[in-house]
């Protein structure tokens, strides 16, 4: 059985900013791009553990592989309510 495995590396230069890589080695990926789904996740578990109550967040992604791509969290400390996850990546291949 193959199981596929990443680890996300993040540093937060402050509380707006944080700065990720996402390296999948096993497959001799460097890194793997940003996606919406692990960065509503990082919002929600940032949320919870009270790290920032509300307000928006940067995430930067991709810039050692020259591939930079953003995204931006934006929530509420309220239960239900939802984290919205908004941004830009550069098309590589079609």
């Amino acid at each position: 059985m193959l199981i596929n495995t990443t680890k996300s590396i993040l540093f937060n230069e402050d509380e707006k900013l944080f700065h990720a890589r996402n390296p999948f080695a096993f497959d001799g990926v460097n890194d793997v791009l940003v996606t919406g789904s692990v960065t509503v996740t990082l919002g929600g578990y940032l949320r919870d553990i009270g790290f920032k109550k509300e307000g928006q967040i940067e995430i930067i992604q991709g810039v050692d592989m020259k591939i930079p791509s953003k995204l931006y969290l934006s929530y509420k400390f309220e239960l239900g309510i939802r984290i919205k996850a908004s941004g830009y990546a550069r098309l590589i291949r079609e």
